[in-house]
């Protein structure tokens, strides 16, 4: 048994030593190539092809941290580093993508958010009239369902700081990457960062507990059949969080005025109308969320749903995204939204 116990020690050295790839390691590297000035011409390709892979496994397959220098904007000199997570299972997907500095790499400017996706569902969050809310009358817990980078719940958490953010990863993997390459130095006292099942973190949660649930989850079993044996129209998030059990769940743990909130990206195809109108509405409408809104990400395919069961209607998302973007560094437009109402 001792022998096996320091095979596992060894194991678990050799791991961390393969994890051990630094930031400052790609960029000594990259700066031992090149002069100064060809440095500010080096494409994003070239980066991207020589991008450095940490670890070879994971729930959702292989998985890659990738650097590339960011082109900076004009009224800015500062050269940034653009620092994301790829997935084999997804590699189209940019995950968890973060700015750094070059100088300070673990300063991570989160306040700076680079997916739309992210904003969407920190806005979805925000108060609708701009006021601090009544602590009295609602939960103070958010859950955020699969962490990546875990960029989305840190910058939650600092934007947000009456609330406490509990992100759920399932791969332990994963949240050591995130947590030696996306969380920075200091992590804020509201966030947390849990190891397990996200299904179980929501069932075992209490009754009334959550003041919203947001879930941002992918997987490599995401070619599963639905619960009716009929091919699935959504790729993200995975079958089984698309099921009225999970949802009902979801409606118990949650607030009377709280929000649910999902990035959903549906099978290429697959018209956005019909699935949202025969699957994802009426599957929400009848889990007890009436007021359904859908905030376009990616044209026709890509979708942040916003589910609630005493939020006002589309007035609030453009209260709510404007009070977003007042305290946030955001450039990005998502005032256009699509609102679903059950029967």
């Amino acid at each position: 048994e001792e022998k096996e116990k320091e095979k596992e020690e060894e194991k678990e050295e050799e791991t961390q030593e393969a994890l051990s790839i630094s930031y400052s390691t790609w960029i000594e590297w990259i700066e031992s190539q090149f002069t100064e000035s060809e440095l500010d011409s080096i494409t994003d390709d070239f980066l991207e092809e020589h991008s450095y892979t940490l670890l070879d496994r994971s729930v959702c397959g292989s998985v890659k941290v990738l650097e590339k220098i960011h082109t900076p904007s004009s009224d800015s000199d500062e050269v940034l580093i653009r620092r994301s997570m790829e997935f084999a299972n997804s590699p189209d997907f940019e995950q968890s993508a973060v700015l750094a500095t070059r100088d300070a790499p673990r300063r991570l400017l989160l306040d700076r958010l680079l997916s739309p996706v992210h904003e969407a569902l920190l806005a979805a969050l925000s108060p609708s009239d701009a006021r601090p809310r009544n602590r009295s009358a609602t939960a103070s817990l958010v859950f955020v369902l699969g962490g990546g980078g875990c960029v989305l719940s840190s910058a939650g958490s600092r934007l947000h700081k009456d609330l406490r953010f509990v992100t759920a990863e399932l791969d332990p993997i994963v949240a050591q990457l995130a947590r030696e390459h996306f969380l920075g130095d200091k992590v804020p006292t509201n966030f947390e960062l849990r190891v397990c099942d996200g299904i179980e973190m929501v069932r075992n949660a209490s009754d009334r507990s959550l003041h919203a649930l947001l879930v941002d989850v992918a997987s490599k079993q995401t070619s599963e059949r639905t619960e009716n044996g009929d091919p699935p129209m959504v790729l993200i998030p995975p079958p089984l969080f698309l099921t009225d059990r999970f949802l009902g769940e979801a409606r118990r743990a949650l607030s009377p005025d709280g929000v649910f909130a999902m990035n959903v990206c549906l099978e290429s195809g697959i018209s956005s109308r019909a699935a949202f109108r025969q699957h994802l509405a009426p599957l929400c409408h009848r889990n007890g969320f009436p007021l359904v809104r859908v905030v376009p990400i990616l044209a026709h395919r890509q979708f942040v749903l916003i589910a609630s069961c005493a939020h006002p209607g589309l007035s609030s998302w453009t209260q709510s995204w404007q009070w977003y973007r007042e305290k946030s560094q955001t450039r990005s437009e998502l005032d256009h939204c699509v609102e679903y109402r059950g029967e």
